[in-house]
């Protein structure tokens, strides 16, 4: 029996009492799920006090300080110590503690790769992050593992914070299939967009509803539902919807709450962000035979084959984002046909990444007698 602890500060709690959505949350919560379905591992987790838990077959332990607290640290340190743990794994933001899971960029990475108007604002504003984040790893054990989301922040934690390429593992998230058939693509009259912007400014949300405005003025038509929560107080979001005449175009969305409906009524997903670790609404919408467009920025992208499961635009280039959505309007209006194979691949794509394999791959890197 393998004991194996879990030191973690990203669930909070929502209104309902639940988890609050997010990509870094969800990968927890399954990652958590799939181990204590493991006969062979017993499961223990630490959290702070912040932390919200609660599952079966796994004891919950919560300290009474936050997780950014250097007396948090002293108190998992402590814990370790008392207990013969055979494995101990971190979701600490922030902070390389033990065998750790990557799970977004580092803020060095984040600064250089901001848009020039906000860079400097950032770089102020992140330089305790990295200086942090570069003392942590002072100290790290050179015999742990590191897990990372996708190909992008492997090489950025490789390439701005130096660890060892070998040490790190990458090993792709996972979305659950639906548990209705949504294989079958109806035509409608318009094709429609769906964006997830919770943050319109690194999920690209700006961006995208610039570059639909511009098509509008080709004589392009199409529906946009894009989920936004702070949409009212996004002057600029505001500003592009009224100056290109798309009230009648868009439908606003501001909770992130029934995401089968999201995706059961958009044609193809876009996620046009600036920084994305991996994205996991990509995966979500494959599984609902949802073309995709990921921006090279997106870990997701990387398991994208341009065309055949879905479709890569460069981020670096306006007007190939333009020129990628002008073309996914054009084959959704003449091959149709050619746009359900597409789809067809993609959900075939999503079939492969499941939490089950997630996990072992994860624990057999650790165990190699497991």
């Amino acid at each position: 029996m393998k004991k194996i602890l879990l030191v973690i500060n990203s669930l909070k709690k929502n209104m309902q009492g639940g988890y609050i959505a997010g990509g870094g949350s969800v990968v927890i919560s399954n990652f958590l799920e799939q181990l204590t379905l493991l006969s062979s591992c017993q499961v223990f987790v630490i959290t702070d006090k912040d932390g919200y838990f609660k599952i079966d077959n796994a004891k919950v332990v919560e300290f009474d300080f936050k997780a950014d607290d250097k007396n948090f640290l002293k108190a998992v340190e402590l814990d370790i110590k008392q207990n013969n743990y055979d494995c101990v794994f971190s979701f600490l933001d922030n902070n390389i503690f033990y065998n750790s899971f990557l799970q977004c960029h580092s803020s060095e990475y984040k600064c250089q790769n901001t848009p020039l108007f906000v860079r400097c604002f950032k770089k102020l504003s992140s330089v305790k992050k990295i200086k942090y984040q570069k003392k942590a790893l002072e100290n790290f054990d050179k015999n742990c593992k590191l897990f990372a989301v996708s190909e992008k922040i492997k090489r950025d934690y490789v390439e701005n914070l130096k660890l060892p390429a070998q040490n790190i593992i990458t090993v792709y998230p996972a979305a659950k299939q639906p548990s209705e058939d949504y294989s079958f693509l109806e035509k409608n009259e318009k094709i429609c967009f769906g964006v997830v912007a919770n943050s319109a400014m690194n999920k690209g949300g700006h961006i995208f509803t610039f570059a639909l405005g511009v098509l509008k003025m080709f004589g392009y038509d199409f529906k946009l539902k894009i989920i936004a929560p702070k949409f009212e107080k996004d002057f600029l979001l505001k500003f592009f919807v009224g100056i290109f005449g798309m009230k009648n175009n868009i439908e606003i969305l501001n909770k992130q709450e029934n995401m089968e409906y999201f995706y059961k009524s958009i044609d193809c997903l876009v996620l046009p962000s600036v920084n994305e670790a991996f994205g996991l609404v990509v995966l979500e919408a494959m599984t609902y035979s949802k073309p995709v467009l990921v921006s090279s920025n997106a870990g997701a992208s990387e398991i994208i084959n341009d065309g055949k499961n879905g479709f890569i635009f460069n981020r670096k280039s306006f007007w190939d984002f333009i020129k990628k959505l002008r073309n996914i309007i054009k084959l959704y209006q003449n091959d149709f046909e050619l746009y359900k194979e597409i789809s067809k691949q993609g959900c075939l794509t999503s079939k492969k990444y499941t939490w089950k394999n997630f996990t072992l791959k994860v624990i057999k890197s650790i165990f190699n007698d497991f």
